[in-house]
């Protein structure tokens, strides 16, 4: 499969185009099986080693073998050898006369794995010519459409402004805030949080497809101010805010599909209010409030171990933390209440030795209060709204750019936003829910369309 990532006239697209495939039958191992069932979800490298407790290393080994017994030179296209050899139940459609299949697209590729020398340098130049054809016939009927279109839209495939690029989705069932959660597949995890009646520990289940809630088992323990980290197939949430106002030292994980609660081993020290994050199979806590104080400790939990570890100290304690995975390293937004707000890079598997752990970025604009983060297609997006004293500035949505070491303002937001709200991304959105304004907690559900995507057909030679 090719990838073209690219503009038109302010709007992100991502092209892809597949080429035609020949199947033959072969014998796998049950292990080469089972990685080929997780390719066929979907799951990148680190995922599938993180399911299996095997190495990306060993994981790439496995899809080198497998590629070169069944004959292909892409996942997709050993997505669709397991679809049409059954060993993934979901049926594949039969080809039409022009041999048409859409593939889904992903926003990330850097895990695509092609290998160069079982293709001869003639396939490969046409392929790329055939390539370069298709996308300047898109582009081209883009900008006619877009000349002749009064009322451009994604669909004709015009311009589209920032206010058609929000989406006000089905709100949460009530209003809430403080809440942890996470994206498991094609749902949106929101746990517990703060609502008119109180702390609960309630699970909602936001469908992608459906664009609707559904109600699950309960957490075990109600809490506020926590996160969520999806790590394999389970969210985790450790400590929090109890009803009370306390910390907690709970570690409760959460399998979305069992719809079933587990209790881990116990946080080294009561807290909430900290940052979290999955990196490369284990999860990462930053800082946070112990009932006392801000702290600047850092513990990693090891699943496989069901273990936590000290990890050492943040450059400087705060009071308001978010952390991002992106690339090899964890990005991490962090200030005190009246401070410009500090961008620091964290690569936890630098040792001694090595260079240091922590390198200072540039700082956010000092015209915004950051209220949440998250990444989306290797980019870290932070929410924040306009200080007291600038009136009726709206919130603003802001990218930053590793390259540049720089930050872009994105988009102007059309609603208020809440603190302590949830911000989850999916393929090509992000999404903004609930928080808290004047004391009222919000039910809101807003979506910023980042990325539109284009199927173009395989083509069989």
């Amino acid at each position: 499969m090719a990838f073209v990532y690219g503009g038109i006239f302010g709007v992100d697209f991502l092209w892809t185009y597949n080429r035609g495939m020949t199947e033959e039958q072969v014998n796998l191992s049950e292990r080469e099986r089972e990685i080929l069932r997780l390719v066929a979800t979907g799951a990148s490298n680190k995922e599938i080693a993180q399911k299996l407790y095997i190495s990306p290393n060993t994981v790439k080994v496995h899809l080198r073998n497998i590629f070169s017994k069944i004959g292909v030179v892409s996942r997709t296209e050993a997505t669709l050898y397991a679809l049409r050899h059954g060993i993934v139940a979901t049926p594949l459609p039969e080809r039409g006369n022009q041999g048409e299949i859409e593939a889904e697209t992903q926003d990330r590729t850097s895990h695509l794995e092609v290998r160069p020398e079982t293709r001869s340098h003639l396939s490969i130049r046409w392929e790329v010519a055939l390539l370069i054809v298709l996308v300047s016939i898109v582009v081209l009927g883009v900008m006619i459409r877009t000349l002749v279109s009064p009322v451009p839209s994604p669909s004709d495939g015009g311009e589209v402004t920032n206010a058609q690029r929000f989406l006000s989705l089905t709100a949460l069932p009530t209003g809430r805030s403080g809440m942890a959660g996470g994206r498991y597949e094609n749902w949106l995890l929101v746990v517990g949080g703060r609502t008119a009646q109180g702390v609960d520990g309630a699970v909602l289940v936001y469908d992608l497809e459906r664009n609707a809630w559904d109600s699950r088992r309960s957490k075990p323990s109600a809490v506020e101010d926590a996160e969520g980290a999806v790590l394999g197939e389970r969210l985790y949430i450790p400590g929090g805010c109890t009803p009370s106002g306390q910390p907690s030292n709970r570690l409760e994980i959460y399998d979305p599909r069992q719809d079933v609660w587990e209790t881990g081993p116990t946080l080294l020290r009561p807290v909430c209010r900290y940052a979290l994050v999955a990196f490369e199979g284990r999860l990462f806590l930053f800082g946070g409030w112990d009932g006392y104080e801000f702290m600047s400790q850092i513990w990693s939990y090891d699943p496989a171990l069901k273990q936590w570890k000290d990890g050492g100290e943040l450059p400087e304690s705060f009071g308001h933390l978010f952390a991002v995975a992106i690339n090899n390293k964890i990005l991490l937004v962090g200030y005190r209440n009246g401070d410009t707000p500090q961008l620091w890079a964290y690569y936890p598997n630098r040792g001694a030795g090595q260079d240091k752990a922590w390198e200072r970025r540039g700082n956010l604009p000092e015209v915004f209060i950051p209220v949440a983060a998250t990444s989306l297609a290797g980019n870290l997006y932070v929410v924040g709204n306009p200080p007291a004293d600038r009136g009726e500035t709206p919130p603003m949505l802001w990218a930053y750019t590793e390259g540049s070491d720089a930050w872009q303002p994105v988009a102007a937001i059309p609603n208020p936003l809440g603190e302590d709200g949830l911000f989850l991304s999916t393929d090509t959105r992000v999404h903004y829910l609930g928080g808290r304004i004047g004391g009222v907690d919000q039910a809101l559900h807003l979506a910023y369309q980042a990325i539109y995507t284009i199927n173009l057909p395989v083509i069989n030679r």
